[in-house]
């Protein structure tokens, strides 16, 4: 397999590196240009039978499930208070060309788990509080661990939240990492823990369907299950859903799970050995998807009983994604609400708070050499170049703005527009 290229050095995938930008102030209350932002660099290296119900009592439910906490992974990291042009101590990091349509697979971004400390460029880590459906676990960052070069997502007994007798962990890559099509390939071994089970799954970054499923029943027998649903509600089974029990595998020792998606083609791969794919016509998803790992305890898989030993846990040694056969797709950037330091999300526009900040998400800059521009007429207000994008509203005065952010790697680019009134 191949790396990546065509950004003013080649790399296998970026290395960040975050900057607070200088802040300068005028006397007499006058606000100056200031923001705090973030600089990538590149590094020169080497190549380094489901329900759709959405409860989580049946197999497949692992995207529709519903969160009912505020999500405190949105909170603004820090508010710039002034405005105008801003000042940059690096260059931004630009391609010199535009991608390449080379043959084979690029790795085009991925996580082997090597640091210390889950890398939060890449990923959402849910904390405590937060929990969805019918699970008998929230999350917490604790559960969450990088131990020998793997990602370990541990599930246990008790839980800080009342009503809730387990805990365990999840990350996703959303607001981080979107793309359309490509390849995913995660290494993992799971336990046989019954009453657990595990997911690796995605789902577009806007729409509930279509979703993409990998899920690990841990029976006394372990079962693995590949899903793509495309339709919920009361619709027939085999007019809302695929699936697959693969037989004869032992989920406790280490696979590569795998999902090819072409335009009108999902397949489905363990070890690279096809096992299922989409029917035609529906189940594809056509915008960027975003990727979710996560136990859950519970539901469809029955509840833990006896047989089952807490603490047990799942191992993740890498997830991977791949451009394959030279698909460049046009890059995307959306955004996704407004939100309020605290995580609470405020979506009442057209009136703001300056205390609120503008997240968006950008897709299919493959090189990741790229950033984002919060423009009002001909100002750069700010630019970020690492997610998540979070751009406060207090770098503007009370009143009605309009607003272009512009997500360009240098080369190519995606704007999108929207007007509000700050108070």
């Amino acid at each position: 397999m191949q790396t990546s290229s065509g950004a003013a050095c080649r790399h296998r995938r970026p290395i960040v590196r975050t900057i607070a930008l200088a802040r300068r102030a005028v006397a007499a209350g006058l606000a100056a240009a200031a923001v705090v932002g973030a600089s990538a660099f590149c590094a020169c290296g080497s190549d380094g039978p489901p329900d759709a119900v959405g409860n989580g009592d049946n197999p497949g439910d692992a995207g529709r499930q519903n969160t009912t906490d505020a999500d405190d992974r949105k909170a603004t990291d820090g508010a710039a208070d002034a405005r105008g042009p801003v000042p940059r101590t690096t260059p931004l990091c630009t391609l010199a060309g535009a991608p390449k349509a080379t043959a084979g697979d690029v790795q085009v971004w991925g996580d082997e788990f090597g640091g210390g400390t889950i890398d939060s460029a890449r990923w959402n880590v849910f904390r405590s509080g937060e929990r969805q459906g019918t699970s008998l676990a929230t999350f917490a960052a604790e559960n969450l661990a990088l131990t020998n070069g793997l990602l370990r997502i541990t599930t246990t007994e008790g839980s800080l939240d009342p009503g809730y007798t387990y805990t365990t962990g999840r990350i996703d890559t959303a607001h981080h990492f979107a793309r359309t099509y490509g390849r995913m390939d995660i290494r993992a071994r799971l336990p046989i823990a019954p009453g657990v089970w595990y997911a690796m799954w995605a789902r577009p970054w806007a729409e509930t369907f279509p979703e993409i499923d990998i899920e690990v029943l841990a029976k006394a027998v372990p079962e693995v299950w590949l899903v793509n649903h495309w339709a919920g509600g009361s619709l027939p089974e085999e007019e809302r859903r695929k699936a697959l029990k693969v037989p004869a595998i032992d989920p406790t020792t280490f696979h590569v799970y795998s999902v090819i998606w072409k335009p009108a083609l999902l397949e489905w791969r363990i070890d690279d050995v096809p096992m299922m794919q989409s029917d035609p016509d529906r189940g594809v998803p056509t915008s960027p998807i975003q990727w979710t790992i996560n136990a859950w305890v519970g539901g469809w898989g029955g509840k833990p009983d006896g047989g089952t030993t807490f603490p047990t846990s799942f191992d993740v040694d890498y997830i991977r994604m791949y451009r394959q056969d030279g698909l460049i797709v046009d890059p995307q950037i959306r955004i996704t609400e407004f939100s309020r330091p605290g995580g609470a999300p405020y979506n009442v526009p057209p009136y703001h708070a300056r205390t609120d900040a503008l997240e968006l998400e950008v897709a299919n800059f493959d090189e990741a050499c790229f950033h984002v521009e919060m423009r009002e007429g001909d100002r750069v207000l700010a630019v970020l170049d690492t997610p998540p994008f979070r751009f406060p509203l207090d770098v503007v005065p009370n009143g009605r703005h309009e607003f272009k952010f512009v997500a360009t790697d240098g080369v190519r680019k995606a704007v999108v527009d929207t007007v509000t009134t700050t108070y």
